[in-house]
């Protein structure tokens, strides 16, 4: 049976920091979803349920220790 690789969803308002980290992490075999602020990361976290989310703590929207 292969094994399963972990996702991880990454919550960035910096379209630069969410490129550099996806990569980072692609290349280390995970599987990477992005968001750009709080309400996406709700959507996001809900509909594909990742192993681990790394968010930043200021958000557009929201602030990421509230989230």
């Amino acid at each position: 049976m292969p094994k399963k690789t972990k996702t991880i969803l990454v919550v960035d308002d910096s379209p630069v920091m969410q490129r550099v980290t996806e990569k980072m992490l692609n290349n280390s075999g995970f599987t990477v979803y992005s968001s750009y602020n709080g309400a996406e990361c709700l959507r996001e976290a809900k509909g594909k349920l990742p192993d681990i989310i790394l968010m930043d703590v200021i958000l557009p929207d929201s602030n990421g220790k509230d989230i």
